[in-house]
């Protein structure tokens, strides 16, 4: 028996034994909020101990370890691990901390067969250093395990155990899969697995239908006799068997026999057929089905029988022949109800609905707390009552059994589940059960296992429970004995029932549009009476008069003239029926016209998972929703209440003109007939509107003028307060033409001076963002205006980035307050105007404000801004109240002028004076991890954002990510990426996408911006196309590009200047130049795009383009940049044109462009590769700081040109100057090496490049060096350095030897370069020429045809060679005269 939630209609008796009481629900309950974490519940303190592993223990003989953990008079201990030094076991236990009395905490690795008191090695841990449990626990929040010595008796160390102890709640991770220890005996790892919380899933349950029809061919011992049979059916313990038959045939058992099986249903259906002699079963043969091959079927169709043969039992004497079969009809029936409760206890399963039927939507969430018991004794334990007690919950396809809270009458659970409810008429069922398989007489001991003793159960039907409201109780918990009906205790539930069908605006918007349609006719007739009073159409208002003269005159044709207008209407109705047939018409939900965020709010789920501010913003919704409601019932209970008024003589006149207006109708109606009165009315309201006045009616003007209980406000002072509360909730720019029509009406009014208006009306300009009318209007007021009135300017100008316009304001102002500050150095960051800065910092000095906390933030953020870091640490040093503000700006200014390192030591400074941290903090400081490239200290900031709760702002992940990118640790930002399940914005997906360019992770990057379109939730921003459209440049892939270029134009980004450029510059790397020059002439045409097109036609090897385009650029008087320049250099360094090198340096000098030594390095390039090296000397020698660049740029000119003595020179004063060389720099000095046969000096500077710099050689120095080798004919020497490289040899490295072997003829080496030439760039048909010339040389001319025979069989055809020569017109004279006398 059970203690139900009885229904509203009951009454249950007072003081009744078997009712239920309400408690107190304590402070558990404090939240509201449905699915919340044990809120139902009181909160519970354990000690929680994390047994990962332990290494290095060290025994003499062999070991099968485990750990024992005690604590006072507990002792429990892990499961046992195979014979290694090296055990994990990953236990957790719980010790509940009301239960805890011993100040130590002891740890024993021990070995199975062990004495009592034998251990390897033993730990103590001191629980009084452990903090106390925190107030808020998040997920997985437990500290990371640690490694603790184990020393034996002697103080020898055995080894080391890793361990994690902390003091938790039940909110903790680990709570549920925790064995509690605190029992009343030893903890094994056998008894673990029966007090442990245990989650179980309901298996689907289906009939099993067995019809058997007939049996065949069956040989008896006794072939003389003819038997009685029947066929026994057994599914497991399940039984059944037919009627005795002599036919051996079942046709007339319709239903045949029903077992229940649970899937995945992998039993066997077994079926006997008994014969029976003499009273005695004899069993003829069986057959063995698995259930898995039946045939399932969710309706009544008819279900085809299959043919068994039988096979004989063991024992049996075999037959010669024997061939019995039996005919059976076997299906699993998946759509009927399979009772595991009794009808009026059904639970949420509903398996009776039919498989095709669909599921029904969730419509709420049922959430239980368990709290306490309160039992009687069970068992004697020690000479006393005892009680071993779990729980367990079911509802629907998830059971729940609580921890077992050993030997106590009164357990204390307080666990909390919740569930998902798809019907209200469903039962919750929570039962109550001692535990038999524990202490000295429990099936562990005996080897048996016993079965648990039911103590009672509690049913709560969910449709007795009101939503939101929490119910706490105490159940009394009844059995049904021989005695008759006993209470064997009391439990204490906490339940709460939370709808989650939430109002959709969309659906609201649907609904209304449908009632609109069906009250059309109503609207219709509504809106057609004005028209009429009006005479709008003369031949229509005298033809409504008829018709209402007629009615009023006969009122038998009333009716008639309604039926046959309605005969005529649907007569009129028939010609434009519809010719198709119904179908369901998808414009009723009007879900074109609904906005995204309605349609994310429809399918939202509930409790809602969407960020904070999307939240906010529908709940601004519904509140503008209700405002307008309230609006309206406003004016109804306004019109009511002077209805009303009329007669209470609130209002004596109006009462007494009230009342003999009464008596006067009165006598009207009395000697008038009704039908008189009735045809004056209407053509009293239907007059013509010569005879009507402009004024309202007496009668209506009248009404109005009766009190109420609404106090009203002036018109001036009510649009005043409607236009600043929209202005607040909306775009300033929209009510910026109400702001200067509500100034209008207050001048024409003559409310704006002898009214409170000019302040508000000055505001109402500020909010709505138009400072310059605030700025006359304030300078119509009386002199001197209020502080506040300057502040509200200032404030105002600075918000729309009028900075100089403040500083006008701020110059005008005669007194100041500590607000005026603020937005002045605000103003002044703004224009980068340092000195002013200064002089405002200045004047708020003399104005005693230079100790404001608030001035203090601001002149720091501006100090910062404009690049004066020093200024700023000076105010910030001298900052006696200093805020997390104060912190804040010094950090993210730091990481804006470049100074990383300083910013982590200010946020360690931060930490360490006990600074609260905010999300500000944390998003100024990863940035400064960032740049450092410190990624440690980035994992150190995470874990505190984890301890301090602020893990959950979508800002905070989105710059965690960002900052694991740029650190190149992207499992860590995939990590923080995943675990942002509904609050993904567009900056999340952007900086996880940004992450994978950054880390050479091209398509991931693309996967994951396909993610992002087929989420549907967010769509990509400008940033997220550019990093998509690099992904697609760096793979490289033309395909992928045009369509990231598409849906650039499809979501309106194409305009873009970064999206535009990014789409040129991809194009051009992708190779698509025809595409890249179409998208840059259909473009803006800013200068961002001609860089960007002047790039792609350098690195494409079209120098002559690129420099025809700078000239255009310049002709259309766009003006270059510095990127134009460092875009555009290249393309004439490698042109190797010095007339061009002039021209260009011409420019460069003309607009200043030499003074950057990026661009002066470029130039020196051009004149290094036109062969004129004095003047890049000359350039070089200019520059007032050399770095690498420069020096690699000048010693690279000198060597391609044979100058290697020189190159190495200048080399040598590179070091003595202390600037360090690359990688590029050695690669050109073994270039200049090669080709001057220096290859003594070479060999040194490859092992200078190792031994001195440190530099690791890439496959460009060793061919390089290979190349060198070769050209001086130590070509066995040069193929040994290949054998030797730490790497597999590249394709310039074989190159390099195969063009030696050319040189000088070697046939042996060659073979082998050409050989892993062939694997390693198959089609570069270089190559193949290079090895057939070495044939050709030493005259085999056999291999020579091979060699061509491989290339056409490979398809490969040599490309002609080409040369471009300068000529001048004389030039090309002089050639067609030789051409025209040949």
């Amino acid at each position: 028996m059970a203690g139900d939630v009885l229904p509203r209609s009951f009454v249950m008796p007072p003081n009744s034994e078997f009712g239920i009481r309400e408690i107190n629900p304590g402070p558990g309950l404090a939240g509201s909020g449905p699915g919340g974490a044990y809120e139902l519940v009181e909160r519970m303190e354990y000690l929680y101990v994390r047994v990962v592993k332990a290494r290095g223990l060290k025994w003499a003989g062999d070991l099968e370890p485990f750990a024992e953990l005690r604590l006072g008079g507990y002792s429990c201990t892990t499961r046992h691990v195979g014979k290694t030094a090296s055990p994990e076991w990953d236990d957790v236990f719980a010790f509940a901390r009301e239960r805890i009395h011993a100040p130590f905490l002891d740890v024993f690795v021990r070995g199975r067969g062990f004495a009592k008191e034998d251990h390897v090695g033993s730990t103590r841990l001191d629980l009084g250093i452990l903090p106390d449990a925190p107030a808020s626990v998040q997920p997985d929040s437990s500290p990371a395990p640690q490694w603790y010595p184990a020393f034996d008796r002697r103080g020898e160390l055995r080894g080391e155990v890793m361990m994690a102890v902390w003091f938790g709640t039940q909110k903790d991770s680990y709570f549920d899969s925790a064995v509690h220890a605190d029992a009343a005996f030893p903890v094994d790892d056998k008894l673990a697995a029966h007090i442990k919380h245990i989650r179980y899933d309901v298996p689907r349950l289906c009939y099993v239908r067995v019809k058997v029809i007939e049996v065949r061919d069956i040989v008896f011992a006794d072939k003389a006799r003819v038997g009685e049979v029947f066929v026994r059916s057994r599914v497991l313990g399940q039984v059944h068997r037919t009627r005795t038959s002599m036919d051996h045939r079942w046709r007339d058992e319709e239903n045949g026999h029903l077992f229940v099986a649970a899937a995945p249903f992998k039993d066997y259906l077994n079926m006997s057929v008994v014969g029976i002699k003499n009273g005695k079963e004899e069993v003829i043969g069986h057959v063995n089905v698995l259930l898995d091959n039946f045939e399932r079927r969710c309706d009544t169709r008819p279900i085809s029988p299959r043919w068994f043969y039988l096979m004989q039992p063991e024992g049996a004497a075999k037959a010669d022949k024997y061939s019995a079969k039996i005919s059976v009809v076997l299906c699993l029936e998946c759509g009927y109800k399979v009772l595991s409760e009794p009808v009026h206890y059904l639970s949420d399963v509903r398996p009776a609905a039919r498989e095709r039927e669909r599921e029904r939507a969730c419509i709420g969430l049922v959430e239980l707390g368990i709290r306490e018991a309160s039992l009687t004794a069970t068992r004697t334990r020690d000479g006393r009552g005892s009680c071993d007690a779990y729980c367990v919950a079911k509802y629907g396809v998830k059971w729940y059994r609580t921890r077992t809270v050993t030997d106590s009458l009164s357990p204390r659970f307080h666990q909390q589940y919740h569930w998902e409810v798809h019907d209200h008429c469903t039962v919750l069922t929570v039962a109550v059960f001692h535990n038999s398989q524990i202490g000295d007489k429990g099936g562990l001991v005996a080897g048996d296992p016993v079965k648990d003793v039911l103590l009672g159960k509690v049913r709560i039907r969910l449709s007795t429970l009101e939503t939101g409201r929490t119910y706490a109780y105490a159940y009394p918990l009844i059995s049904l004995h021989g005695g008759g009906v006993r209470k064997t205790g009391e439990l204490r539930l906490a339940v709460r029932f939370s709808s989650t069908s939430a109002l959709g605006l969309l659906q609201t918007k649907a609904h209304f549009f449908r009632l609109a349609e069906a009250l059309e006719p109503l609207s219709a007739a509504s809106t057609g009476v004005p028209p009429v009073c009006r005479w709008t159409n003369p031949v229509t208002t005298v033809a409504v008069h008829v018709i209402f003269t007629m009615l009023v005159c006969c009122p038998g044709l009333l009716l008639p003239t309604f039926f046959l207008y309605k005969f005529l209407l649907g007569m009129r109705n028939y010609l434009s029926r519809p010719k198709h047939p119904w179908h369901v018409d998808t414009r009723v939900s009007h879900a074109e016209t609904a906005l995204p965020d309605e349609l994310d709010e429809e399918f939202d789920k509930f409790p809602t998972g969407r960020p904070p501010e999307v939240v906010r913003m529908r709940y601004d919704k519904l509140r503008s929703l209700n405002a307008r409601i309230q609006e309206i019932v406003g004016d109804i209970a306004t019109h009511a209440e002077r209805a009303r008024c009329v007669m209470t003589w609130r209002d004596p006149r109006a009462t007494a003109l009230y009342l003999l207006g009464c008596l006067c109708l009165t006598v009207i109606t009395f000697s008038v007939p009704f039908q008189a009165v009735a045809l004056l009315t209407g053509l009293y309201l239907m007059r013509h509107p010569v005879l009507r006045q402009r004024l309202p009616d007496v009668v209506a003007n009248f009404f109005r003028r009766l009190p109420c209980k609404m106090k009203p406000s002036p018109l001036p002072q009510q649009c005043l307060a409607l236009t600043i509360f929209h202005s607040k909730k909306t775009t300033p720019l929209a009510h910026a033409a109400a702001a200067a029509q509500l100034h209008a009406l207050l001048l024409t009014s003559g409310h704006l001076l002898r009214f409170q208006g000019l302040h508000p009306l000055f505001m109402v300009y500020c909010i709505c963002g138009r400072p310059s009318s605030a700025h006359k209007l304030l300078a119509q007021m009386p002199q001197p205006t209020p502080v506040s009135f300057s502040n509200s300017l200032l404030r105002s100008y600075t918000a729309l980035g009028c900075h100089r316009e403040a500083l006008a304001v701020y110059s005008a102002m005669r007194a100041f307050d500590h607000l005026t500050f603020p937005f002045t150095a605000k103003a002044c960051a703004g224009l980068r105007l340092g000195r002013n800065g200064r002089a405002v910092h200045c004047r708020a000095l003399a104005a005693g404000f230079g100790g404001d906390t608030y001035v203090q933030n601001a002149l720091i953020s501006m100090y910062m801004i404009c690049g004066d870091v020093d200024a700023a640490e000076a105010v910030f040093g001298a900052s006696r109240n200093r805020t997390a503000v104060s912190w804040n700006a010094v950090i993210a200014g730091c990481v804006k002028n470049g100074y990383a390192e300083r910013a982590l030591e200010v946020f360690g400074d931060m930490v360490a004076d006990g600074v609260e941290i905010d999300r500000a903090t944390i998003v100024s400081v990863l940035p400064a991890c960032a740049q450092a490239k410190d990624l440690n200290t980035g994992r150190s900031v995470h874990r505190l954002v984890e301890v301090e709760g602020l893990g959950d702002y979508v800002a905070v992940k989105n710059v965690l990510i960002d900052m694991y990118g740029k650190c190149r640790s992207l499992e860590d930002a995939r990590r923080v990426f995943d675990h942002c399940k509904h609050d993904k914005n567009v900056i999340t997906w952007t900086a996880m996408i940004g992450a994978y360019m950054l880390n050479d992770h091209a398509f991931e990057a693309i996967s994951l911006g396909c993610q992002m379109l087929m989420s549907g939730v967010v769509w990509p921003n400008g940033v997220t196309m550019v990093y998509l459209l690099s992904a697609c440049a760096n793979i490289p892939s033309g395909k992928h590009a045009t369509c990231t270029h598409a849906l650039c134009i499809r979501l309106g980004l194409g305009s873009d200047i970064a999206v535009e450029t990014a789409v040129i510059d991809t194009y051009a790397r992708c190779g698509k130049m025809k595409l890249m020059g179409l998208t840059f002439e259909r473009g803006s045409r800013r200068a961002e795009t001609w860089n960007a097109a002047l790039s792609g036609y350098t690195i494409n090897g079209q120098e002559k383009k690129a420099i025809e385009l700078f000239k255009q650029m310049v002709a259309e008087s766009v003006p270059p940049d510095s990127a134009t320049m460092a875009s555009i250099l290249p393309a004439y360094a490698e042109s190797a044109d010095l007339k061009q090198g002039k021209n260009i340096h011409c420019i460069l000098l003309t607009l200043g462009f030499l003074r950057s030594a990026d661009i002066a390095t470029g130039l020196i390039n051009v004149y290094a590769k036109a062969g004129e090296l004095d003047a890049a000397s000359a350039l070089f020698h200019r520059l007032p700081e050399k770095d690498v660049v420069a020096w690699t740029t000048v010693i690279a000119g000198y060597g391609m040109h044979g100058h290697a003595q020189t190159a190495i020179l200048l080399y040598g004063r590179m070091v003595e100057s202390g600037v360090k060389p690359n990688t590029v720099t050695v690669a050109t000095l073994l270039y200049a090496c090669s080709h001057a046969g220096m290859i003594d000096e070479g060999l040194r500077l490859f092992e200078d490049m190792r031994e001195v710099h440190g530099l690791m050689p890439s496959s460009e120095h060793y061919a390089c060096l290979v190349d060198m080798l070769g050209r001086a004919g130590r070509i066995e020497e040069a193929y040994c350095l290949i054998q030797n490289m730490p790497f597999e040899a590249s394709a310039s490295v074989w190159g390099a030897l195969l063009g030696a072997c050319v040189l000088h003829k070697n046939v042996e080496f060659g073979e082998v370069a050409a050989k892993s030439l062939f694997q390693i760039d198959p089609e570069n048909t270089g190559n193949y020429v290079l090895l057939g010339n070495i044939y050709a040389a030493v005259n085999r001319w056999r291999d020579v045809q091979d060699v061509r025979r491989m290339m056409v069989e490979r398809g490969l055809i040599k490309e002609p060679g080409s040369s471009l020569v300068e000529a001048t017109r004389q030039d090309l004279n002089n050639a067609e005269q030789q051409c025209y006398r040949i």
